[in-house]
């Protein structure tokens, strides 16, 4: 009895499995568990980590910049740089929050997204802690807004605006923004989900 050698593509998945022929001379496929497991495995390493870690290259590539103008004596430009690293590679872990999230917001919390917004507030204070202290003055004006909604308007003095506005506690924060925004690798696609 000869085996013969199956290839089945699904949404980029290679699953190999091992053909047997049957007492009629047809070929019946049944692919092991650690057949499939092995090949789902191999092509996910490939399909989400490698792009994953070729996203990487963002924030160590500021944090190459920061070294550069640090050495050269250029502090403010270092420590920019450097904002832009550490709000990278915080965004790399909250980002596979928000795509394993992704399914459960669209289908069960699509008005609140509550879990799209307790990430953003997290990844943005969690960056800001590193280079500044934030302080938010006046949220007793909110106290009786939490079943309406409110608008927030930035002068845009500079990006820590935005970061600014993730310390308003009690309100869910959805950001409007032009659409370019949202395609800036790892902080936009973040941002994109709690629209």
């Amino acid at each position: 009895m000869t085996s013969r050698l199956l290839a089945v593509r699904c949404i980029g998945f290679e699953f190999w499995s091992l053909g047997r022929p049957s007492a009629r001379g047809a070929v019946s496929y049944g692919a092991t568990t650690h057949t499939v497991l092995r090949a789902f495995n191999k092509n996910l390493w490939r399909l989400v980590w490698v792009p994953y870690g070729l996203l990487s290259g963002f924030p160590l590539m500021s944090s190459a910049l920061a070294g550069y103008h640090l050495a050269w004596g250029r502090e403010d430009d270092a420590r920019g740089c450097a904002f832009f690293a550490v709000t990278g590679f915080f965004s790399l872990p909250f980002s596979l929050v928000m795509f394993l999230s992704a399914p459960y917001t669209l289908l069960v919390d699509a008005e609140l997204r509550q879990i799209p917004n307790l990430v953003q507030k997290t990844w943005g204070k969690m960056t800001t802690q590193c280079f500044l202290k934030t302080r938010v003055e006046g949220l007793k004006h909110l106290s009786g807004l939490e079943s309406d909604a409110a608008v927030y308007i930035s002068n845009h003095a500079s990006w820590l605006d935005i970061y600014a506005l993730f310390w308003i506690d009690p309100l869910a924060l959805k950001i409007v923004a032009r659409k370019e925004i949202f395609f800036i690798p790892l902080c936009g696609w973040v941002m994109s989900h709690t629209v």
